[in-house]
């Protein structure tokens, strides 16, 4: 359904090219599209989508997300990520989502300090969710404060618990945390 509206909107942008309109509405179902792939397809869908509208917040995020995270170690790019999780903070500024991609590529590009900066601005926008737990229990811990890795990695599984949310990223950004912290045992048990 998605593959089919790409293809009537990319027909309209050819017969009117200068029609921002058509160009920012094939730009969000390029984004929807994206987020059905897998992550090398993902990253040209939401490139594509930036040519068409470089000012949507959503596709840097996405893109951001994606170089950052990916399972696919052949599509992470650290500094990539950063540059358009950037790029999405001046499109979405109060979106605590786009500050949470943020410390997450912060943090996979080695810049701890610029992390927790862009993860506790997440918490302060209404996140606070598992992600921004487990990466501030990260950067803490490689800062070499321990007492406030273990508090996150805690409020991480405190907000599993509760919210009864833990899907494939939490799951393996769980594990990878336990690591980082030098915590033995599976990701279902939490350190408390």
């Amino acid at each position: 359904m998605l593959e089919e509206a790409v293809a009537l909107l990319e027909g309209l942008e050819r017969t009117t090219p200068s029609d921002r309109a058509a160009r920012v509405e094939l730009a969000a179902v390029l984004v929807s599209l994206a987020g059905l792939r897998e992550n090398s397809a993902a990253v040209g869908l939401y490139r594509r989508c930036l040519e068409l509208d470089p000012k949507c917040g959503l596709a840097w995020n996405a893109l951001a997300w994606t170089l950052a995270t990916s399972a696919d170690t052949a599509v992470l790019d650290a500094a990539g990520a950063v540059r358009s999780a950037e790029e999405a903070i001046v499109h979405l500024p109060l979106e605590a989502g786009v500050w949470n991609t943020l410390g997450v590529a912060r943090y996979r590009a080695a810049n701890l300090e610029g992390a927790l900066l862009a993860l506790r601005k997440s918490v302060d926008l209404g996140g606070a969710h598992a992600v921004d737990s487990l990466f501030l229990a990260m950067a803490y811990e490689k800062l070499g404060r321990p007492e406030e890795a273990r508090a996150w990695f805690a409020r991480a599984g405190a907000w599993i618990d509760r919210s009864g949310k833990e899907d494939a990223n939490v799951i393996r950004f769980r594990e990878e945390a336990m690591q980082v912290l030098g915590l033995s045992g599976s990701s279902s048990s939490t350190a408390r």
